[in-house]
């Protein structure tokens, strides 16, 4: 007899920390409450998520910013520490949602009603 296979799911609020949004005020737009949308490097693509892409990866590879998150991930041995120092980038990054500008909430006024 084989041992029964035990599954675990969660979702992406769980998985994040993060409070389940209110669902009378979550953000209706891409980011469903998180503040935050992924996005891959398309400069072909434009638009406001490329524009969203560019700042945050000029952000995310700043040598101070590389710095503060090696010493972050404290419960990493110290060689893995230095090794995000010089990571490569894969092309994605997580960028501010522009309906809410990353709250995860509606902004005031909400939404336009046809959406």
């Amino acid at each position: 007899m084989t041992e029964p296979t035990e599954i675990m799911l969660t979702d992406r609020y769980a998985a994040t920390g993060r409070p389940y949004p209110e669902p009378s005020t979550v953000c209706l737009g891409q980011c469903e409450g998180m503040g935050c949308v992924p996005h891959k490097d398309n400069p072909e693509e434009g638009g406001i998520f490329q524009q969203l892409w560019e700042e945050e990866h000029a952000e995310a590879h700043k040598i101070t910013t590389r710095i503060r998150n090696a010493w972050r991930f404290e419960f990493l041995p110290l060689g893995s520490r230095f090794a995000i120092l010089w990571e490569r980038c894969d092309g994605w990054h997580f960028v501010k949602c522009p309906d809410c500008g990353g709250t995860g909430k509606r902004p005031p006024g909400g939404f336009d009603a046809d959406r």
